[in-house]
């Protein structure tokens, strides 16, 4: 899948170019697509986890260790800097414990939750 570029994960290499004419040093941009990558599928993933929601959505519950620089990017994005939001819909941050991996859940009115998992 061709992801959108997150410059984020752009940096600038020198390269040493021969010819016949000598040494030339370049600077071009390298891409690390796999983090850049992984970026991008968290980001989507929110979207796909709220479109199997069948009935109305009410929160988002978060692991702290689930939260990266595209969690934080997509909170950023709309919150008003007290709460927190993702598509409109709170944003709790649930501590982790020694036992817990990174997890990300909507819960739904009905007290059901669907997990993110569009982003492994």
């Amino acid at each position: 899948m061709n992801f959108p570029i997150n410059y984020s994960f752009v940096t600038t290499r020198t390269l040493e170019i021969s010819d016949d004419g000598g040494n030339e040093e370049l600077d071009v941009l390298v891409l690390d697509k796999k983090a850049n990558e992984a970026y991008w599928k968290k980001i989507s993933s929110f979207k796909a986890t709220a479109e199997k929601a069948l009935v109305e959505p009410i929160e988002w519950r978060i692991s702290s260790s689930f939260i990266d620089m595209a969690v934080k990017d997509l909170v950023n994005e709309e919150s008003d800097g007290e709460n927190a939001t993702i598509f409109g819909l709170h944003v709790s941050v649930i501590p982790d414990s020694l036992n817990t991996s990174p997890s990300c859940v909507l819960r739904l009115q009905d007290n059901t939750e669907i997990v993110n998992d569009f982003w492994k």
